[in-house]
């Protein structure tokens, strides 16, 4: 099943969600070229789980979704990834289990839905980062997960 869209004007679209391949690549994330319907082969990230947010900000594309890994590094649930080749962004460092400004975030899959939360959260869509949860100094949120 496909969770989310996101157009990426004079590019192409990508395809996120709970599907294991497409265009015969095992992907959950896909981009696809506006004109012919292709999948853009040159786009080719690794996510292990289901995306379920997507969000772009200049050449970032920002995930979310129920994934532990992405490049094979540990981002539980929200990534940072190139927009033209899906490598992984060095610029979204977080992880979402563990101890944040507002407690412990122990549950994995908790942490994993969080992500899809914050870029579903406009203030945090409008900013990506800082957010509440590392400590912006503007506001502070309890977990309720």
């Amino acid at each position: 099943a496909v969770f989310e869209i996101l157009v990426h004007v004079g590019h192409g679209v990508y395809v996120g969600g709970v599907f294991t391949a497409a265009g015969g690549v095992s992907t959950r994330l896909a981009e696809f070229d506006l004109s012919s319907g292709a999948r853009v082969t040159s786009f080719g990230p690794s996510l292990d789980g289901q995306i379920d947010a997507l969000a772009l900000v200049g050449k970032r594309l920002f995930v979310g979704g129920t994934f532990a890994t992405a490049g094979g590094v540990t981002h539980d649930g929200l990534t940072s990834l190139n927009s033209s080749t899906g490598a992984l962004d060095p610029y979204l460092s977080i992880n979402l289990t563990g101890n944040h400004n507002c407690g412990r975030v122990a549950n994995a899959a908790c942490a994993r839905r969080l992500g899809s939360i914050l870029l579903r959260h406009p203030e945090v869509r409008a900013a990506i980062f800082p957010s509440p949860l590392v400590g912006d100094g503007r506001r502070k949120r309890r977990c309720s997960c």
